[in-house]
C-alpha cells in the first residue's frame, strides 16, 4: 500500500533539488571541458607532482606543534578575557561607588 502519494511541498523539493545537482554536473562537466580550464588543471597537476609532501612522522609531529601552540593561546586568551573583565567590573564598581 502506498503511504502519503502527493505532490505537494515536498515533492516540489525533491525535484527542484535533483534539477540543481544535474545542472551542477553539467556546469562541471562544461567547465572541466573547457580549454583554458582543462589546461589550468594540466598545469596544477604537473605543480602537484613537483611538491615534497612531508613523511607521515614530520607531518604528526608538526599538527603536535600546532595544536599545543593553539591550546597555550586559548588559555593566554583566557587569561586575558579574565584580567579585563575583573578590571572592568572593578572599573564599573569604582564609578559607582564614586556618584552615589
Amino acid at each position: 500500500m502506498l503511504r502519503n502519494v502527493s505532490w505537494g511541498n515536498e515533492s516540489i523539493a525533491y525535484i527542484s533539488g535533483g534539477l540543481l545537482v544535474a545542472l551542477g554536473a553539467w556546469l562541471a562537466f562544461r567547465v572541466v571541458n573547457w580549454p583554458r580550464f582543462a589546461d589550468f588543471l594540466i598545469s596544477v597537476e604537473a605543480e602537484m607532482n613537483k611538491v615534497s609532501w612531508p613523511t607521515r612522522s614530520e607531518l604528526i609531529r608538526s599538527s603536535v606543534v600546532v595544536l599545543i601552540v593553539l591550546f597555550i593561546l586559548a588559555i593566554a586568551l583566557l587569561i586575558f578575557d579574565f584580567f579585563w573583565t575583573l578590571l572592568i567590573r572593578w572599573g564599573f564598581m569604582f564609578l559607582d561607588w564614586l556618584f552615589l
